[in-house]
């Protein structure tokens, strides 16, 4: 038993670790791709409201159409000082049957552009995109790495055991034959 609990005190520290640190790596790149694709999106649909009749009716529908096919937390037109003029929300957020805990809440930043007419600046556009699947990725990740410490320590712990048999076999003839002697 003494051995067992060496083992696991030598090894589930380093597995920790591990884990810590690929899943803080997997959620800083988790966050940085889903802000780079919100950038992404808010430069592409500022430069098709901007190519194009610039009514608001018109950005109205652009924005429609691509909330519609994306999967997107808000997509926020506003005027140039701030003023809000369309906004589309996503109102069936998912709830997941994980827990959640708030260090692993993927921080996401929203892509913003602006929507030119000519040279001049008309409206601002401000994309978030929709976490859920990055956050069950994530949790999915989390999941798979403490199922791999777990196996791993087991199987250290496995080995040392049966290593040690296997050393203590020997030993035990030595004493069986001094036994005999005495």
């Amino acid at each position: 038993l003494r051995i067992w609990l060496i083992a696991i005190a030598t090894v589930l520290p380093l597995f920790v670790a591990i884990a810590g640190v690929s899943t803080w790596q997997t959620k800083t790149y988790l966050e940085q791709q889903l802000s780079v694709h919100n950038n992404d999106y808010a430069q592409a649909l500022a430069t098709a409201i901007g190519a194009g009749d610039t009514s608001l009716i018109n950005a109205q529908q652009f924005i429609n159409a691509q909330f519609d096919a994306g999967r997107y937390r808000f997509i926020r037109l506003e005027s140039t000082d701030g003023e809000m003029l369309f906004q589309r929300v996503r109102s069936d957020q998912t709830a997941t049957s994980r827990p959640s805990l708030s260090m692993f809440e993927l921080s996401v930043t929203p892509g913003n552009a602006v929507v030119l007419q000519g040279w001049s600046p008309l409206n601002r556009i401000v994309v978030e995109a929709d976490t859920a699947i990055a956050q069950s990725i994530l949790a999915r990740t989390i999941e798979r790495l403490f199922l791999l410490c777990a196996a791993a320590t087991a199987l250290i712990d496995f080995g040392g055991t049966a290593l040690l048999k296997f050393q203590h076999r020997g030993l035990h003839q030595v004493i069986q034959h001094a036994e005999a002697i005495a």
